[in-house]
């Protein structure tokens, strides 16, 4: 994760840690294999955090 966004405080959706950028959310989720990924979510889709986060989850699941 790069460390402008450990700056701000983040909060926690669906046990992932997602930061506030103001326009947007980012977040990073780790594979089994260990890889990890960094996903952005942007405004007008802010309100489907926690279905955003799930697909990604079930999407790296996979990989």
């Amino acid at each position: 994760m790069r460390e402008e966004y450990v700056k701000g405080k983040p909060f926690e959706v669906e046990g992932v840690e997602v930061f506030n950028l103001g326009d947007e959310y980012v977040f990073e989720l780790k594979s089994k294999s260990g890889k990890k990924k960094e996903y952005h979510l942007t405004k007008p889709h802010m309100d489907e955090l926690n279905e955003y986060i799930e697909a990604k989850k079930k999407e790296i699941e996979i990989e």
